[in-house]
């Protein structure tokens, strides 16, 4: 498995509290699966010390890997929280993950803000591939989850969390995360986990899907879009078809009455 969203660099934002928690749930991603991390501790905006911090945390904790044999390749990048001129400081301290023009990102829980539309087009018109990170907890998706086809014919991808299938933030997210699993408005199934407790659950998000869904997409969220996404390649949007039953009992009786 790839895990594309984690805050698992210590004492860098509200994720890890110190390195010992890093190395013991690094310990445990290894155990269940995970061969490739994408680091995205949180983008704080103009603070160069807090880039400082990342990079020599992120290097403490590869080289602590290292001297601990886990093999989990770890990748450094950010989760991005979108505002009107972010595509500013995206070029100015690249923002999106390394070797790639794809970029996580994330807004606010509540409604859209009015300048959303307008942000995420100026990444798009600029050469970038936003990956919106847990749509399911936004209440704007919550409230029409047909607004994700809408963002996914605008070339926007869709990363859904595993703890939300488990009631992590909630029964009404655990709705939502679902509905966007069944229409296939998601792309990517990851963690966003920031070792608060012992739940991390992207195995088990993942055994889930397969056992309702099927095995085409747990792999695909897990592995094949993850891999297409670090190696830069594109990602097919739409991949889940609408069934139309062939022989309802409309048509029957239409046939039947020569209709």
């Amino acid at each position: 498995m790839i895990d594309i969203h984690s805050h698992l660099i210590p004492n860098v934002d509200d994720g890890s509290s110190g390195l010992e928690s890093s190395i013991k749930y690094l310990k445990f991603m290894e155990e269940v699966g995970v061969e490739t991390l994408v680091l995205t501790p949180h983008f704080i905006r103009d603070s160069l010390d807090y880039f400082e911090d990342i990079d020599r945390n992120f290097r403490i904790l590869s080289d602590t890997c290292k001297k601990e044999n886990i093999k989990i390749k770890l990748v450094l990048a950010k989760e991005v929280l979108l505002y009107p001129t972010i595509l500013e400081d995206i070029e100015k301290y690249k923002l999106n993950i390394p070797g790639t023009n794809y970029i996580l990102v994330e807004t606010h829980f509540q409604k859209f803000p009015e300048f959303f539309d307008e942000t995420m087009y100026s990444l798009l018109k600029n050469g970038y591939r936003p990956i919106l990170a847990h749509p399911e907890r936004y209440v704007s998706i919550m409230e029409n989850i047909e607004l994700a086809e809408e963002l996914m014919h605008r070339n926007i991808l869709l990363q859904i969390n595993s703890g939300s299938f488990f009631g992590l933030y909630g029964r009404k997210v655990r709705r939502t995360v679902n509905k966007l699993l069944k229409k296939g408005y998601c792309h990517f199934i990851a963690g966003d986990f920031h070792a608060h407790a012992d739940n991390y659950s992207l195995h088990n998000a993942v055994a889930l899907i397969e056992n309702n869904i099927d095995v085409f997409s747990a792999d695909l969220l897990s592995k094949v879009n993850p891999a297409k996404m670090l190696n830069n390649e594109d990602i097919q949007i739409f991949y889940v078809d609408k069934i139309i039953p062939k022989d309802n009992l409309i048509s029957k009786i239409k046939r039947i009455f020569n209709i």
